[in-house]
């Protein structure tokens, strides 16, 4: 069995990357063994749809798929579909109930990730171009009680931005946003083949994305080599070309995409199920960050249907029960109460909190 994990993304103030604590960083708070690690992983701007049903038919033959491309979600997202069915919980299938749905009324990026590290929705944060997060987030709680340390929280993203929302004192947090941007990057150099795949990655072309983004490829390995040298508390990683393809109008691309992403989630699994046989409680959360609009291209308020996201769930921490079917709809920030609950923090009390999902956990978690 391997744990529960979510996942998300993103990068520091001004996007520079900082190598060393400041002064006042506190030491960790020794609050009992280490042994839950939590994932949230996005897949941004991924359709339910494929994550469900496989290819779009009528997308394909649009954009001059072969029938023979027009894949089952068994064959398209093999990995995803094998946790959901086998070993871990879903939500989002519309056929089978259990909604869930990014909190907006902007369903775009920054809203959604901001709504994912705080749990709370909605936010002050109303677009893409919206400033550092003011409220503290689930990073900054897990870094107050456990301290500013490798084994604390993590942040690994393809997409720079997301680090303006992960935490209001992101130096206090290992994060690798975009090629360049982050905090503590020497605990991503602890080697020399470390320090020279870094700046062979930080010198990569940005394509399907522009700027300082990451191609997630790179993105999901440092995550991964992160997670299984420092076995952190709380990892959040997030991925991007899914988004950036389907702005292209690349639905080729977009579904490389997205099966690349399920290959990675795979590894993630299989290095999660690693740690579960050593004892360690594990729980993954595979998300995204909003849904989108029928015409694939476009998201946002304009669109109302791209609130419809999605969630596979599975590890250790994770009743496994396939779909589920209850009637409440759920919202993205539900997924930071219930990774509270996991780790031992304690609850949000405020109204605009989310509500954890025990429904899913096993009933020793409860």
């Amino acid at each position: 069995m391997f744990g529960a994990v979510f996942s998300l993304a993103s990068c520091g103030p001004a996007g520079r990357p900082q190598s060393a604590p400041v002064a006042e960083v506190p030491a960790a708070a020794e609050a009992g063994p280490i042994d839950t690690t939590v994932v949230f992983v996005t897949i941004d701007g991924a359709r339910r749809e494929e994550v469900f049903g496989g290819v779009d038919r009528a997308l394909a033959q649009s954009h001059g798929l072969r029938p023979a491309e027009a894949l089952d979600a068994r064959a398209l997202v093999p990995n995803l579909s094998a946790l959901r069915a086998d070993s871990g919980a879903a939500f989002g299938a519309s056929a089978l109930g259990g909604e869930i749905r990014a909190s907006g009324p902007n369903f775009v990026s920054l809203p959604g990730y901001t709504e994912l590290f705080t749990g709370r929705g909605p936010s002050s944060c109303a677009d893409n171009s919206c400033g550092a997060v003011s409220e503290p987030t689930l990073v900054d709680d897990i870094s107050a009680r456990f301290g500013c340390l490798p084994a604390a929280a993590a942040v690994v993203t393809s997409w720079p931005d997301i680090g303006r929302v992960a935490a209001t004192r992101p130096d206090c947090t290992t994060m690798s946003s975009g090629r360049h941007g982050g905090f503590h990057l020497e605990r991503f150099r602890a080697t020399a083949r470390d320090a020279e795949r870094f700046d062979a990655d930080s010198r990569a072309d940005p394509f399907p994305g522009h700027g300082d983004f990451r191609p997630d490829h790179l993105t999901g390995a440092r995550a991964l080599d992160y997670l299984e040298r420092h076995e952190p508390r709380f990892l959040f990683v997030g991925l991007g070309e899914t988004d950036e393809y389907a702005h292209r109008d690349d639905y080729r691309g977009y579904l490389a995409a997205l099966t690349e992403a399920d290959r990675w989630v795979g590894a993630l699994a299989r290095s999660l199920g690693r740690l579960a046989e050593r004892g360690r409680r594990t729980a993954l959360f595979v998300t995204a960050d909003h849904g989108r609009a029928r015409g694939f291209t476009e998201h946002g308020a304009a669109y109302p249907e791209s609130a419809d996201v999605w969630l596979v769930a599975a590890g250790s921490e994770i009743a496994p029960r396939a779909f589920s079917t209850g009637e409440r709809s759920r919202r993205l920030a539900d997924l930071t109460p219930t990774a509270r609950h996991l780790l031992g923090l304690a609850p949000d009390h405020s109204e605009r909190a989310g509500t954890a999902l025990l429904e899913i956990l096993g009933d020793v978690r409860r």
